[in-house]
Order: structure tokens, then C-alpha cells, then sequence
């Protein structure tokens, strides 16, 4: 089993995906977590020095070098369901988009902001992100066979509804 992961940033992807991998007793991948292990750096840093453009190369290599035949959850930011990452990640049989509202988002930003480079320098944080959601949301619902609102659902709960979910497809 397959499973990929993906929505806005603070949407609970790597969170969700290691309580999923627990419960699966199968593997947790945190794609921005093999980013820094292979560029020895942070995320924060290598958008900082790198630009968005080199990041999202160097996110696609990583994505590209994930072996699909061992099964997996697979947790990727918010920026890898894009164009170039699409049929790696619809090459997954399992495709869950957490969705989030913004307003728990933007409640959640200040327990991590180092770690979100996308949001950091923004004068408005709101603003900022429903930009990202508008211009993601596109590739989100077509990427996505399976859609999770986050809106009341903790960590646990939702690990268990995805699960549920998936069982019905396959």
C-alpha cells in the first residue's frame, strides 16, 4: 500500500502520515525531512539561499528517487503537487489532500513560522494564504482521490477516517 499526502502548509501532513505508518505498521516518509538529509541543510535555508526555483528542482529530484514499490506514506509540502511532481504523485494509488481551513492554518503559523519559507515574509499572513491555497487548490482536487476537511478532526481522528477511506476505494 501506497499512500501520498499532500495540502497546505500546518494542513497535519507529517503528523497524520507517521500516526498512519504507526497504525499500518508500514513506512513514514517526510519528503522536506529527505530534502535536508540529502542537501544537509534546512528547508528555510535552502529556499533563502537557493531561490524557490532550485528548491522545487531539488524537491523533484528527491521526489523522483522515492521507490513506489515499497509501501509508504509519503508526506510532501504544499508546493510539491505541482505540474512538474503531477504523475509522480498520481502514480500513487492513494491520493489524500488535507484539506485545512485557513483559519486554523493561520492559528497554527506562530508555533512554526522558521519552518514555513512560503509564509514567513508576508505583511499579510491571511492574505498570503489563500493566494497559495487559490493558486494550489487546482492541482490539490485533481491530484487528490481521496479529500479530508480538517476543520474539527484531530491528528488521530483523521489518521482513521483516511484509513477508513482508502479501504472503501481498494
Amino acid at each position: 500500500m501506497n499512500i501520498v499526502l499532500f495540502g497546505m502548509p500546518l494542513s497535519g501532513k507529517t503528523t497524520i502520515g507517521r500516526e498512519m505508518a504507526k497504525n499500518l505498521s508500514i513506512k513514514h516518509i517526510d519528503l522536506d525531512k529527505k530534502i535536508e538529509d540529502s542537501y544537509g541543510d534546512n528547508i528555510y535555508n535552502i529556499f533563502l539561499n537557493l531561490g524557490e526555483k532550485k528548491f522545487r528542482e531539488i524537491e523533484h529530484d528527491c521526489l523522483e528517487a522515492i521507490k513506489i514499490t515499497n509501501p509508504h506514506i509519503l508526506s510532501v509540502g504544499g508546493g510539491a503537487a505541482n505540474k512538474l511532481n503531477f504523475s509522480i504523485i498520481h502514480s500513487y494509488s492513494n491520493r489524500v489532500w488535507l484539506d485545512c481551513p485557513l483559519s486554523i492554518i493561520f492559528n497554527r503559523f506562530n508555533i512554526s513560522k522558521e519552518k514555513r519559507p512560503l509564509l514567513y515574509n508576508t505583511n499579510n499572513l491571511m492574505t498570503r494564504l489563500e493566494e497559495l491555497y487559490d493558486s494550489r487548490k487546482i492541482f490539490f482536487n485533481d491530484l487528490s482521490n481521496v479529500k479530508i476537511n480538517r476543520a474539527s478532526l484531530d491528528g488521530h481522528e483523521v489518521a482513521k477516517e483516511i484509513i477508513l477511506k482508502i479501504n472503501e476505494l481498494n
